[in-house]
């Protein structure tokens, strides 16, 4: 051979090796995963009959064993028109074995082999069409009996000939009602489980109607409906027409019983339905296995019974899972009445936590696209009552719902949900125009609830009544939610009326225990709310869980009338942040205000405390800033144009000024009644104190009545008051908290009082300590009138000597660069600057500082 030849052929020989080897390694590199090439081909029959068991012939299109010794394979299927169908190993030793396929629905189904560690599909599809075996009469329709085969319904079925169905049994196969229907279904049963027109259907079955059907029956043996009394499969397209009526049983549903771990889909149920506990319009108890085991199914039945009483289901709930299900496209179309647990679309759902063998559970619900027209009515002695779910837990969202009718009952009521405390309802704009009336804890979306998100009620909402809690009658009663734990973006337009002395009631929620910052903002009430005590625009009381957090409240808007005894604010009648000392630790929980504007007129009882524009009383509310208040506030005790009593906040008014009148008792202040320190505030309103308290003290000022320190705050309003003690044109008294708190601030309006009277502030004192507290560049240009005490500046300053645990304190006050130009009248102790004091400096060269156009600059 040519030697030339024989170079080329090893050449070749050479280079084909090397491509070989490169092959090989690549596919060893990836595993052989590509998805250009399968890896299987399916070989089975394309057509079958329901319930019959075809084989699959696997073929590997080369080696695999080479290069996937880490792969497992399986064979699934996917199902195009519904139905069940079922996958066995022929050899389960071998995972490249043949498989038997059986499926029990009559429909078409699509299978191909599956890699079950990537999921990619590495197999040809193969279609299979799946054929019913035909019934045409009723004794067919009878032998279903005990048949796991498919079958489909050729024509109608007439069975009013049949005295008293004798429920099917033992049915595992499928049926395809193929659009027909069966008419004259009648059961008359005593004391008999699992009562329809099948006992326990384990199959499925879809695409039937069932018409003029009347189950009745006597004894409360339990599970009944006019499809099934149990069902364990799949219900699909299912219509059912007539009356289920089994007064003593209970889940009792018009198309299932009892639903076990099975699921229900697009059925329709038309007839009337009534029984004991769990009875719905489609199923009376549902567990669900599947995350959409209820899903698109209408209720146009009026149902009743006694508790768990639903449109759709009356109880629902789930196995054992770590599992989210979803309740998608459900309607309710007609009345639904009973005593407790009562809803419109869910009479009560239960997903739950469970601890077992060492392993948390923790099973969720969630609702989207459903809708209640049915009025909705329970007793007036019982609980939970709602528009789509009467009770609930572990429901965690509701989303793109609705609510269309009226919904009445006891405590805990709403136009969605009667009681479901871990549940956000997200209502995108969703209105309630419908009315709301329980006894106590009832709002136009929910009784009780978690977060609300884009709510708004137009809806009447009614309390017929209170009950007693701790001793006291309690209403919980809000446009939007009766207790909740946040509102984002609501919106309330009706007046709300608690009669009966009802406490805890709001515009937009009664009660409020946020659950999180930022879950307090974009709120409007645009309507009148009256009740007795903790009563407000926005929500009667707001509260907070232990933590070490500042909850903001922020960009909310009252402009309704708001009208209460005690705790009474434009916004909020008490808001509540904690101090606990648990376990050995401190947790300090405050909230904060901001964009907050009120612009109806508050009025609390002449004996009642605690009335503000903002809010009637603050617990760790640490700051104000960028609020407003436009309305005549009025009150007996704590009364103030931003807060009535709120001890430990600071106001940062930031030009912002009170042009309305002020009205109350004792403790009275154009922007707070009683407050920390106030910055920056003005007063042109008319500011009234109408009595003294039980010591004789009035606490009256421009800006506050009681307060820890005011900076930069203008006075330009008249205060009067006959016999008052501490008033001033400012502040009445001062607890000053820190040494540079009173300082550039100015009066302008006549100041009239009896003791301890001055045109910034009328008495100052401080805490025990060693420092000295400045009164600094403040202004007076008023009139200021009194008996005792009286100043252009301080009526009364005292700091102190005190030995006090072995220590000496000493404090001092100093007044510096004060100018007075206001008359000054009084009996005794009057003094330009200051009119009586104790521990206050008064050496030369600090007294120098002040000017005073009349008097003295100290009293004598």
């Amino acid at each position: 051979m040519n030697k030339k030849v024989i170079i080329a052929i090893c050449v070749v020989a050479f280079l084909i090796f090397v491509g070989i080897i490169s092959s090989c390694s690549s596919d060893d590199a990836d595993g052989g995963d590509s998805t250009n090439e399968k890896s299987f081909t399916l070989e089975c029959p394309t057509e079958m009959m329901a319930g019959d068991r075809i084989e699959i012939t696997i073929k590997k299109s080369y080696d695999f064993n080479m290069y996937h010794n880490d792969y497992t394979w399986s064979v699934v299927g996917e199902n195009t028109v519904g139905g069940s169908f079922v996958f066995e190993d022929l050899d389960t030793s071998d995972s490249y074995t043949n498989k038997f396929f059986t499926a029990t629905t009559p429909g078409k189904v699509k299978i191909q082999a599956k890699n079950t560690t990537s999921g990619e599909l590495y197999s040809n599809i193969v279609e299979i069409t799946v054929k019913g075996y035909e019934i045409k009469t009723v004794a067919e329709l009878k032998a279903l009996k005990d048949s796991s085969k498919g079958y489909t319904l050729m024509n109608d079925l007439d069975l009013s000939g049949e005295k008293s169905w004798e429920p099917i049994t033992g049915f595992t196969g499928g049926l395809d009602g193929n659009g027909h229907k069966i008419t004259g279904l009648t059961i008359d049963v005593l004391n008999t489980k699992d009562v329809g027109l099948f006992s326990v259907l384990e199959g499925s079955v879809k695409n039937l109607t069932i018409e003029n059907a009347k189950i009745t029956g006597r004894g409360d043996a339990g599970n009944a409906g006019i499809l099934a009394g149990t069902s364990k499969g799949l219900v699909d397209n299912v219509n059912v027409m007539g009356e289920i009526s089994l007064t003593y049983y209970n889940n009792v549903g018009g198309v299932v019983g009892f639903c076990d771990g099975g699921k229900l889909t697009n059925c329709i149920n038309n007839a009337s339905v009534a029984g004991a506990n769990n009875v719905g319009g489609i199923c009376g108890n549902a567990t669900i296995t599947e995350t959409e085991g209820v899903k698109g199914c209408v209720n146009a039945g009026a149902v009743f019974g006694r508790e768990q009483i639903g449109g759709v289901v009356g109880y629902i709930t789930t196995v054992r899972s770590n599992t989210t299900y979803s309740l998608p496209n459900n309607k309710n179309l007609a009345d639904v009445t009973g005593t407790n647990s009562v809803g419109g679309l869910f009479g009560q759902i239960y997903g739950f936590y469970e601890r077992y063998s060492y392993t948390d559970y923790n099973a969720f619900f969630e609702m989207s696209v459903s809708t209640n027209e049915g009025r909705v009515s329970a007793s007036t002695t019982g609980n939970y009552t709602g528009g789509l779910v009467g009770k609930a837990t572990k429901l965690v969202t509701i989303t793109t719902c609705e609510n269309k009718s009226d919904i009445s009952g006891g405590n805990y009521v709403g136009g969605f949900v009667g009681y479901a405390p871990d549940t956000t309802i997200k209502a995108n704009g969703t209105k309630n125009n419908n009315t709301i009336t329980g006894k106590g804890v009832v709002g136009g979306f929910a009784g009780e609830c978690g977060i609300v998100e884009g709510a708004v009620n137009n809806g009447e909402i009614v309390s017929t009544g209170v009950f007693v809690e701790e001793g006291k009658s309690r209403a919980y009663v809000g446009g939007i939610a009766g207790y909740c734990r946040g509102m984002v973006d609501c919106t309330n337009n009706a007046d709300i009326t608690v009669e009966n002395n009802g406490d805890f009631v709001g515009g937009v929620a009664g009660y409020v225990l946020v659950s999180e910052d930022g879950y307090l903002r974009d709120c409007t009430n645009n309507g009148s709310v009256s009740a007795s005590n903790y009563v407000g625009g926005l929500a009667g009381y707001i509260t907070c869980p232990r933590g070490s957090i500042t909850y903001e409240i922020s960009n909310c808007t009252n402009k309704g009338a708001i009208l209460g005894n005690e705790c009474v604010g434009g916004l909020f009648g008490e808001v509540y942040g904690t101090y606990e000392r648990y376990s050995y630790s401190d947790y300090y929980s405050y909230f904060k205000f901001s964009l907050l504007t009120n612009e109806g007129q508050v009025e609390g009882s002449e004996t009642g405390n605690y009335v503000g524009g903002l809010a009637g009383k603050g617990n760790y509310v640490s700051l104000i800033t960028t609020c407003d208040n436009k309305a005549d506030v009025i009150g007996g005790n704590y009364v103030g144009g931003f807060v009535g009593y709120s001890p430990d906040t600071n106001i940062k008014a930031t030009g912002t000024k009170n042009n309305c009148a002020v009205t109350g008792k004792t403790y009275v202040g154009g922007f707070a009644g009683y407050a920390g320190v106030i910055e920056y505030a003005e007063n042109n309103g008319q500011i009234t104190a109408l009595g003294v308290d039980e010591s004789g003290h009035t606490y009256i000022g421009g800006v506050a009545g009681y307060c820890t320190g005011v900076i930069g705050c203008v006075n330009n309003a008249d205060i009067s008051t006959r016999n008052g003690v501490y008033v001033g044109g400012i502040a009445g008294y001062i607890y000053v908290s820190l040494e540079n708190t009173i300082h550039d601030n100015a009066n302008n309006g006549s100041i009239t009082g009896n003791n301890y009277v001055g045109g910034i502030l009328g008495y100052a004192t401080c805490p025990r300590s060693n420092t000295t507290y400045s009164i600094a560049n403040n202004q007076n240009r008023g009139a200021v009138t009194g008996n005792c005490y009286v100043s252009g500046i301080a009526g009364y300053v005292r700091a102190f000597y005190e030995r006090y645990s072995y220590s000496d304190y000493n404090s001092y006050f100093q007044i510096t660069s004060c100018i007075n130009d206001g008359d000054v009248a009084g009996n005794s102790y009057v003094g330009g600057i200051c009119g009586g004091y104790e521990r206050l400096k008064t050496d030369a060269n600090l007294m120098d500082t002040n000017t005073t156009t009349v008097g003295n600059k100290l009293g004598q």
